[in-house]
């Protein structure tokens, strides 16, 4: 079994001799700017190379190093030398190190009962050093993709998310079904594409890079990335014989789904060319509605055609000249047709033809969400339904503690249905079938045996301020804002007390203290925050040798801007003491305990080239007075990159949340 599997992903990865990239990239438009290459090109910094792998998860399996990205966050202080001078190596020599790039292959089931190798997904395990490679480029060309992808692909763009390419094609389809005029006589062709990233064509992938304008200096190191990797198949626990890919990108590989946004992106442009030639007619919902003509996933994707032979021969000819260009190959038994509401029987007769017999049967699912058909009614959410309760069945035979239950419904469960109810509102009937599953599972409930419920449900679904476990109950509420559903009316009187993101490019410090007069203890706690809302430090460490309440939170200002040191970017920072707001205002040279802190912070403040400093309220200060606090009950002290202690993350998202609501 093992030499079968690797003979066949050493014939999948293998380059195929046919492809002509030069068909495709003739069409692709330069977008990339010189200020763009400047940024890309830029030496690789050592607070770049850290973040890069504070943002790698701490328990993802691990390559063939055998260790997972947590030994490299625990070790940093000793490993960080070493590792960012091999990073800033590679990014000046554009050379790969043998072995950093090795990668070993595990086969993840995609049916019930897999038959054939191609029944499995080949998920690629990488080095943690690799990773970190993979993601400095990542966070360098992230900015620029929105300028780009064109906006028919949504995933992996800031700014964008999956569910907006699906509420434009429920919107196509919904049109095309009921529509009375030309609109109803549109049909909607959903791609499959086989192994759509292991047939990737390096050839055409480094031309399409070249032609969008990209530094060769860039390219070498993404092409670096790609070119480098040795597999070796894991069958059975026990590794193959390890071979070299010619094309194909990894499953695994952090910055393979960014690379196939430019392989996608030859896919639009050969659509794009057609339109502007007058041979392909975008579907348009309303009279000044934008044209659809195509959405874009890797591996669901729809065009939208006029159906009638002509269109249909333009629909193929792309098609083919795309598989030629890239290497990609249509699974002709996936792909499945809509038409609609008004097409003729010899128009569907004659496209279904043209482009290969598909099936009339239009696939129920659309990136995952049930494709809507009229209303939508609960029967269409039935296998989510299904799904929710095998994960809680599946649990109900093992003993676990209350904890454990809690973790497994609010981590597990209830990511079942959030991606459909970012998209549909869910009826009262389904959330409360959803809901007596839940019950079940929480209280070990059978059919023929009675419990002692301890608490109601009802105030078990509270949030945790109110003693709660911040279950929601979902009663048609989306479950992605579940803190303001106990919530609301209080949050519309007292919006303005909420924590708010810095400006664009601005980074915010918050910071707060603990004084106990019985015992003359101190803690502080301070976190840095993007404008995304996103935590770049946290920080909390007890204060030895604190007189009063006021030197604590001086302190804490202090240590607040010694932490936001080391950002490039103008800075807030907020506290709840107002006197030492009033103090750091007055010029008076103080000679209190406090007032010798405050001076030495303003020192520390001449380091930033824009920094302001406000009062805010307790309650728009709670992630800092929860750090404080965290530190008083541990005593001890702590720093984190990019994340924050467990028992303040609620805080956090809830803070992230507020914001993006108002």
């Amino acid at each position: 079994m093992g030499v079968l599997a690797t003979n066949f992903y050493h014939k999948l990865f293998t380059a195929d001799s046919s492809v002509i990239p030069s068909v495709i990239v003739d069409d692709l438009q330069r977008k990339v700017t010189a200020e763009m290459n400047k940024s890309l090109c830029e030496e690789m910094t050592e607070d770049e190379i850290t973040h890069a792998l504070f943002q790698i998860g701490a328990q993802k399996a691990p390559g063939p190093d055998g260790l997972p990205a947590q030994f490299f966050h625990k070790n940093w202080d000793i490993l960080k030398d070493e590792i960012v001078s091999a990073v800033q190596s590679f990014f000046k020599t554009g050379i790969m190190p043998e072995g950093v790039n090795n990668s070993t292959i595990v086969l993840i089931p995609k049916t019930k009962n897999p038959s054939e190798l191609k029944d499995f997904r080949p998920i690629s395990l990488c080095n943690v050093l690799y990773k970190i490679i993979a993601k400095c480029i990542i966070n360098r060309l992230r900015p620029c993709l929105s300028q780009i992808v064109s906006p028919k692909q949504s995933a992996f763009i800031k700014g964008r998310q999956i569910a907006d390419n699906a509420l434009v094609a429920f919107e196509c389809i919904h049109t095309i079904q009921h529509a009375r005029d030309k609109k109803g006589t549109f049909c909607a062709y959903k791609l499959d594409l086989s192994k759509a990233y292991g047939r990737v064509d390096w050839a055409f992938l480094e031309s399409a890079l070249l032609k969008l304008g990209f530094d060769n200096h860039w390219i070498t190191r993404v092409m670096a990335c790609v070119k480098s990797v040795k597999y070796s198949v894991r069958m059975n626990g026990a590794l193959q014989q390890t071979f070299s890919p010619s094309r194909g990108l990894r499953q695994g590989d952090p910055l393979s789904s960014f690379l196939f946004l430019f392989v996608a992106e030859g896919f639009s442009s050969c659509f794009k060319k057609e339109i502007e030639s007058g041979r392909l007619h975008e579907l348009k919902i309303t009279r000044n509605a934008p044209g659809i003509s195509h959405l874009l996933f890797p591996d669901d994707s729809l065009i939208f055609f006029e159906a009638t032979a002509q269109q249909a021969i333009v629909i193929k000819e792309t098609l083919d000249k795309y598989e030629k260009g890239t290497g990609q190959l249509l699974s002709q038994e996936k792909c499945s047709i809509l038409f609609g509401n008004n097409c003729q029987e010899n128009n569907k007769s004659f496209v279904n033809n043209i482009l290969g017999n598909l099936s009339v049967n239009f696939e129920e699912k659309y990136l995952g969400l049930p494709v809507p058909n009229g209303r939508m009614k609960n029967g269409k959410f039935e296998p989510i339904k299904e799904r929710y309760k095998k994960k809680l069945n599946d649990w109900t035979e093992k003993y676990a503690s209350s904890a454990a239950k809690e973790v497994l419904i609010k981590s597990v469960a209830q990511a079942i249905p959030l991606h459909a109810m970012s998209v549909f509102k869910f009826s009262v009937s389904l959330c409360e079938d959803l809901m007596r599953m839940t019950r079940k599972f929480w209280w070990d409930e059978e059919d023929d045996k009675k419990n002692i419920h301890w608490s109601s449900w009802d105030k078990l679904t509270q949030r945790k301020s109110k003693g709660g476990m911040q279950t929601p109950d979902r009663k048609g509420k989306s479950l992605l804002f579940p803190v303001i559903a106990s919530g609301e009316k209080k949050d519309k009187v007292n919006n303005s007390q909420k924590w708010t993101k810095p400006p664009l490019g601005w980074a915010k410090v918050n910071t707060d203290a603990s004084f106990i007069h019985a015992n003359g203890t101190a803690h502080w706690g301070a976190i840095v925050r993007d404008d995304h809302g996103n935590t770049i430090f946290s920080a909390w460490s007890p204060i030895p040798r604190c007189a009063t309440p006021e030197e604590a939170e001086a302190i804490a200002v202090l240590e607040g801007l010694r932490l936001a040191s080391a950002l490039d970017s103008p800075c807030y920072l907020e506290t709840d003491c107002k006197s030492i707001i009033d103090s750091w205002n007055d010029n008076k040279n103080w000679r209190s305990q406090a007032g010798i802190v405050i001076n030495e912070a303003k020192q520390a403040a001449l380091s930033f080239q824009n920094l302001k400093i406000e009062f805010i309220p307790r309650t728009a200060n709670s992630a800092a007075h929860l750090l404080a606090a965290f530190s008083r009950s541990t005593s001890c002290n702590g720093l984190l990159y990019g994340s924050v202690p467990e028992c303040i993350l609620d805080q956090v998202l809830s803070d992230c949340n507020q914001n993006n609501i108002t």
